[in-house]
């Protein structure tokens, strides 16, 4: 006997498939502009064309036409009539004919104590911009001080009190920050103050802190005592195979050799860096360049947090209070050079004091147990291409000889597919320096200034500098070439109705996009224009060039590429050139087999041959340096920086600019905003938030709050939005019932909330579950208890073990919002011997719609799960209980496996009829989440759907590229599983 069911169409009633919306609406109108296209030559869609399909239509409106919905009338004819705005309408305030004393507002009175007190702290913090919650938060602490049986009389201390208290008591004033005058050429004033925090101080509280020192925050097949790498006990080849956590790359072993030395009492310490400037004012005054940094030892979902992360120092501005001006008489005399060595005395006085810590033989401290001495070196130096620029010396122009800091490679060279890339050696800038080369430097886009990093210690020991500072895809792909791919997706996607065309289809994919089970892919941006990228974020560009991806393949696409002027292999040239750079991008921050990072005929020849020319040509930039900057140049060096430390994300810019909101711009708001002492108090506030941070975690046994939130593996199934639905069988014409084959049953719904009692339940789940019941069981009356949402745990097979999102997915129905999430399923059927609980066989996966989930409350049913061992009137006879959860799916009409999906990243597929493709499933039968749209502009009729992997297999597209005779089967490369066969599982 099968374990699914398949339903007819209910009558009567409408699918959810069907129900109109908003957004339908708007199709069916774009649907019916598109007509014709093919038809219309290049001429219809000329601006100034009047058969030009896309024109406005114009209609004179006037005034009178907001009052009255009558035909308008002419100036004489409305002489004697009322003007609309003098009609008689309902008065918008009543009005106040008496002067009793209800109306009149009191000016005196009493209130209970309490009230009077919460009137008080209401004024109290109005004076300070704050939240408005605030209020309750400081209610519920004093509930919770009275209580615990606080004694009132004890009075709390003042805020510097009890600065001083936690100070003395937890041994804290060794990590205040030291303030430092540093020379300067180029500002009015001879000196700059830079706060210094004391490298020792802080390096103990990370290494001595229990919290944050546990084997599961530290890098896998990681000895942090020792440096090297280690054997995992399930046999793993782990950093052998791969390029993964920074210690896998090589030139860590370069490092840990040339500072520990083999000495066993020497605890390395690589520090990832990331220096970048930053503002809180719109006018720039108000910026810093914080040196914050983290620890190579910790993986790479610790890195990711701000509590591993800590400050070395706050550069403050060196461009306030600089004279800038085009009358030379009072400009002041400054050169770029003078500025980039001012940048360098401030760096040297910050960090000099790591090469000190190493010369006096290391850090003492006790770590683990271990009585150690740390040796401390910069490993690598993250931040974007201005910042990178400063640190090297480099010229801060794109118009120079070698634009990129790094190498000798000209503008040229960057989209030349037959150059090589030649690396910048420190030894020979020192050179030039010494001769007093100018000419020389000049040539290789140099200033000749003393740069910092000559002496401080990094994990390049002979180049320094000079090679530790990698690209990072932030800033390279996000932030530099994606904007532009948008920017030039084709000069006919800028006309006024094909721009707004596109705009439309973009806002109805935002609106889809936040409704999907698939969570992981980067978020859009609605604020603007899809083509204005001036106003967006890195990630929001990302996000913005997909729904481009997903715009590109529908209907109403299609009509507006058409429209533009973009033939249809152009439009499919740019389809596949924005897949390559989406995948490109998740592939460098994944980890990569050695084999295809250090062949340069993959990767590299990929990049340069390829990738390259696919954006020269289908997105063509003829204004300023073309394709020829920097960022494109930096493609083709992630390979090289990749063998040298490891994956991508281990160099990733996006956790250093999410923690400046942490360590700068939410210290900004309490500062007094003065750009002369901006770092400073930065700086103070720093030390006092983490000092009494500090104090709060060391006190939380005392306050009975010394918990913590566990994230465990093993995540179980966990379903909300519970509601019991009783069906009873009937034999005659009733309201709300569902006919079945001559079967009526009349649904019940009863909501646990009280809240959610109009909502309605899905028609299709109703009707999947009344037609098994009518087909298995002959019973009067059953009971389902229904859920809305599953939040289910990813299956571990389909997770490499790099990845860094969540270990459950949420897959979510809601009628009101005409929400069904999608997923993939095993559909395949098997002997009534074989559990569906068993089955793993990915030939036969799905994309699937979901309509809910729910599980039998009625014993003795034949339900799925139970008819897989016995037969229906034995579970009749022994009352058998299911505890099954099972989900009801429409899938799609054909099978379709993940190396297909893989391969051609984004799909077709359409709903099969809802009498064979609607099945009962138990939830277990979920594979993944999945990202599907609508196919916008088609017909109400027959609709049809695309499916999108999931963003953390995007990667994968690559792989296939890259190996073309990679055959891997259904399960394709993400789905790490090995397939049992239907005799094994018999077996």
């Amino acid at each position: 006997m099968k374990s699914n069911c398949s339903v007819s169409s209910i009558p009567g009633s409408s699918m959810n498939d069907e129900q109109g919306s908003i957004g339908s609406m708007l199709e069916m109108h774009a649907a019916n502009a598109n007509e014709g296209y093919d038809e219309l030559d290049d001429d219809a869609y000329d601006d100034n064309n009047n058969n030009n399909i896309w024109a406005e239509e114009h209609e004179d409106i006037s005034i009178a036409s907001l009052g009255d919905k009558s035909k308008c009338t002419s100036a004489g004819d409305n002489a004697n009539n009322t003007s609309v705005h003098h009609r008689d309408l309902e008065r918008t305030f009543p009005l106040i004919t008496d002067d009793k004393a209800k109306h009149n507002i009191r000016y005196k009175g009493t209130v209970s104590p309490a009230t009077a007190a919460g009137i008080k702290l209401m004024a109290l913090l109005a004076k300070h911009t704050t939240d408005l919650s605030l209020y309750d938060d400081v209610v519920e602490f004093i509930s919770n001080l009275a209580d615990t049986g606080y004694d009132f009389q004890q009075k709390i201390p003042k805020r510097v009190s009890l600065h001083n208290t936690c100070e003395q008591a937890f041994n804290y004033t060794q990590l205040q920050p030291k303030l430092i005058d540093v020379t300067v050429a180029t500002l009015p004033v001879p000196q700059i103050t830079v706060p210094v925090f004391d490298i020792q101080a802080v390096l103990r509280k990370m290494l001595c802190n229990p919290q944050l020192m546990r084997q599961e925050h530290f890098a896998a097949d990681y000895d942090i005592f020792s440096g090297t790498s280690c054997a995992r006990q399930d046999g793993h080849a782990g950093g052998v195979e791969y390029y993964d956590e920074i210690h896998t790359g090589l030139r860590w072993k370069k490092a840990v050799e040339h500072y520990c030395a083999n000495d066993e009492t020497v605890f390395p310490c690589g520090l990832v860096v990331f220096y970048d400037k930053s503002h809180s004012d719109r006018h720039g005054s108000l910026s810093v360049s914080p040196i914050m940094f983290t620890l190579t030892l910790f993986n790479k979902t610790a890195r990711s947090k701000s509590q591993f992360w800590d400050i070395i120092a706050y550069i403050p501005n060196l461009d306030y209070g600089s004279t800038k001006s085009s009358d030379n008489s009072i400009a002041q005399v400054s050169t770029p050079a003078l500025k980039c060595q001012d940048e360098h005395n401030c760096l040297f006085e910050a960090l000099r004091q790591l090469k000190e810590a190493n010369d006096s033989g290391g850090i003492p401290m006790r770590i683990l147990g271990q009585d150690k001495k740390v040796k401390v070196w910069i490993h690598i130096m993250v931040g974007d291409i201005s910042g990178n620029n400063s640190l090297l010396g480099s010229f801060n122009n794109t118009n120079v000889t070698c634009p990129y800091r790094d190498c000798g490679c000209t503008k040229e060279d960057f989209v030349d597919p037959t150059s090589t890339c030649t690396f910048i050696k420190k030894a020979d800038i020192d050179q030039l320096k010494q001769q007093n080369d100018i000419a020389g430097l000049k040539a290789v886009s140099k200033h000749n200034i003393v740069n910092a990093f000559d002496i401080i210690p990094t994990g390049d020991p002979v180049d320094t500098i000079y090679l530790s500072t990698p690209p990072e895809t932030m800033h390279a792909i996000d932030a530099g070439i994606i904007p532009r791919m948008i920017q030039t997706i084709g000069d006919g996607f800028k006309r006024k109705q094909v721009a707004a065309a596109m705009h439309n289809l973009h806002l109805l994919l935002v609106n889809s996009h936040a409704r999907q089970s698939e969570r992981d892919l980067p978020r859009p941006s609605q604020r603007n224009h899809l083509l204005e990228t001036t106003k967006t974020q890195a990630t929001e560009n990302k996000g913005n060039l997909f729904l481009l991806l997903c715009a590109l393949h529908t209907r109403m696409g299609i009509s507006a590429a058409d429209a533009a002027g973009i033939k249809p292999s152009e439009r499919k040239g740019k389809i596949t050139t924005i897949k390559m750079i989406l995948a490109v991008e998740k592939w460098f921050n994944r980890r990569n087999r050695r084999s295809d990072i250090d062949d340069t005929t993959k990767i590299n020849a990929f990049v340069r041959t390829v990738l390259i020319p696919n954006l020269q040509k289908y997105f063509p930039r003829e204004a300023g340096q073309q394709w020829m900057f920097p960022k494109v140049h930096s493609l083709t060096k992630f390979d090289k920086f990749i063998q040298a430390f490891g994956s991508g994300i281990n160099f990733y810019g996006g956790f250093g600019e999410s923690h400046l909101k942490v360590f700068m711009k939410h210290y900004a708001h309490f500062t007094q905003r003065r750009p002369v002492i901006f770092a400073q108090q930065l700086a103070q506030n720093h030390y006092r938030q983490s000092l009494f941070d500090h104090s709060l975690h060391c006190i939380s046994a005392q306050l009975k709050e010394d918990y913590e939130l566990v994230q465990t593996q093993s995540c179980g199934a966990n379903f909300s939005g519970e509601h019991d639905i009783t069906f009873i069988r009937r034999h005659s014409n009733l309201t709300n019932t569902v006919n079945v084959d001559g079967v009526q049953f009349s649904a019940t719904v009863a909501w646990k909330k009280k809240s959610s009692t109009t909502k309605l339940v899905d028609n299709t789940f109703q009707y999947a579950v009344s037609r098994y019941m009518a087909q298995y069981g002959q019973v009067a009356k059953f009971r389902v208890t229904g859920y809305t949402t599953a939040k289910l745990a990813n299956a571990p097979e389909t997770l490499e073990e790099y990845d860094a999102v969540a270990l459950q997915s949420m897959y979510k129905v809601d009628t009101q919002t005409d929400r069904n999430d999608w997923c993939m399923i095993l559909t395949h059927e098997l002997g009534s011997e074989v559990k569906d609980e068993r089955l793993n066989v990915l030939d036969y996966v799905c994309p699937a719609r979901i309509h809910g989930f729910f599980c039998f409350q009625t014993p003795g049913l034949p339900t799925p799960h139970l008819l897989q061992s016995e037969d229906a009137d034995t579970i009749k006879e022994m009352a058998r209980m299911d505890n099954t959860m099972y989900v009801v799916v429409r899938t799609h009409r054909h099978f379709l496996n993940w190396e297909q999906l893989e391969k051609e990243f984004i799909l077709p597929i359409q709903l099969g009829g809802l009498d064979e493709c609607t099945y009962i499933f138990p939830v277990s039968r979920i594979v993944n989440p999945l990202y599907v749209f609508k196919d916008h502009g088609q017909s109400t009729t027959d609709v049809s759907f695309f499916a999108s992997i999931p963003a953390r297999y995007w990667g994968f597209y690559l792989d296939y590229k890259l190996n073309t005779d990679s055959t891997p089967g259904p399960c394709g490369l993400s789905q790490k599983c090995e397939e049992d066969t239907v005799e094994d599982t018999l077996t």
